[in-house]
């Protein structure tokens, strides 16, 4: 009996943290709306517009979009996300934009028309200065000017990374307890780096 209840004490102990941890994302959550537009003024229908917080994965690793996802005919938009996430917007004829959500429910977004850019894949591994690989160091991608650099992959337990970008674009890796490094990509080479401590 007493076993019964130690178990039955255990799993409430569980429930509510599960249920705080819940309420506490919950509560971060935000509904945030919008329009896209390009840099003529004209609406555009049809862009993704997602958060970090709205990725739904695959199982090969890509992110799976829906028209949930899409800007309506009017160019408008309708999504959660959380209140310190980061929205992007692309369509396949516009470059990539990444905007802080810093909170805001209202958040209006101007794209620019892509010029014609050849993907590669980079790979390449990231260490510690003693040569330890470094699992979690996040992979940005700097491209054509663009100040905001937009968050896509992460390295494996290895330090081992694989990504798709431009030609002509930067690697920024970064973590809280190293210094941030940009590397320029080029095609056909792999790209390793040596993280240095704070």
């Amino acid at each position: 009996m007493m076993q019964i209840k130690n178990i039955l004490f255990v799993i409430m102990a569980l429930w509510g943290g599960i249920s705080t941890l819940y309420s506490q994302n919950e509560e971060k959550l935000i509904t945030v709306k919008g329009t896209v537009t390009d840099n003529t003024g004209k609406r555009v229908e049809g862009a993704f517009v997602y958060g970090l917080s709205s990725y739904s994965f695959v199982q090969n690793g890509d992110l799976e979009l829906t028209d949930k996802n899409r800007t309506n005919r009017r160019g408008q938009f309708s999504i959660k996300v959380f209140e310190n996430d980061t929205l992007y917007i692309s369509t396949k004829n516009h470059a990539l934009v990444s905007v802080p959500v810093d909170g805001r429910t209202k958040i209006d977004i101007t794209l620019i028309k892509n010029k014609p850019v050849k993907i590669i894949t980079v790979s390449g591994s990231v260490k510690d200065e003693n040569g330890n690989p470094l699992e979690g160091i996040f992979i940005d991608v700097k491209h054509e000017g663009v100040d905001k650099v937009t968050p896509l992959t992460m390295t494996l337990n290895s330090g081992f990374f694989n990504i798709k970008v431009p030609v002509n674009s930067k690697l920024v890796f970064y973590n809280q307890d190293h210094e941030i490094q940009e590397v320029p990509v080029e095609e056909g080479k792999d790209v390793n780096v040596i993280m240095q401590k704070k």
